[in-house]
């Protein structure tokens, strides 16, 4: 667990937490209004973290869960003849399997998807509310006295 200190200190420290950062591989979060901004690790640990893969997330994930399914060649074989030929013939041509190209084509349309918002907004829904009305048709405001 890293120690958490705010920006104020860690300036009057820096020297000392560089060393124990160093030396004895501690971690520092730096705060700044309460709010973490930067964290002070050991160079092997940084090193470590750039050389990591970042795990996939949400549909990527799921994408790459496919990569592990047996049945993956059964589902590929349920695909039309001459869909089904170009992939052989794709996966002869880059020596991978179809598996690996079904897998690469749905992470770049999981990539691409865009989906659509559910709302229309105001102007597009097709009510007809206070705010779309001209000032003919809106109602006389009630007096407040």
């Amino acid at each position: 667990m890293a120690d958490i200190m705010g920006v104020g200190e860690a300036k009057k420290r820096f020297s000392e937490l560089m060393s124990r950062v160093a030396y004895k591989r501690e971690r520092f979060l730096i705060e700044r209004h309460g709010r973490p901004m930067v964290a002070l690790v050991p160079l092997e640990d940084l090193e470590r973290l750039e050389h990591e893969p970042a795990a996939p997330k949400g549909l990527l994930a799921a994408v790459g869960a496919w990569a592990d399914y047996e049945g993956l060649d059964q589902v590929v074989e349920s695909i039309p003849d001459e869909l089904l030929h170009c992939l052989r013939l794709m996966a002869a041509e880059q020596r991978t399997s179809m598996a690996a190209l079904v897998r690469e084509a749905l992470e770049e349309k999981v990539k691409s998807h865009h989906p659509k918002p559910k709302s229309l907004g105001a102007g597009d829904s097709g009510h007809t509310g206070t705010s779309m009305r001209t000032i003919a048709e809106r109602p006389e405001p009630r007096s407040w006295r």
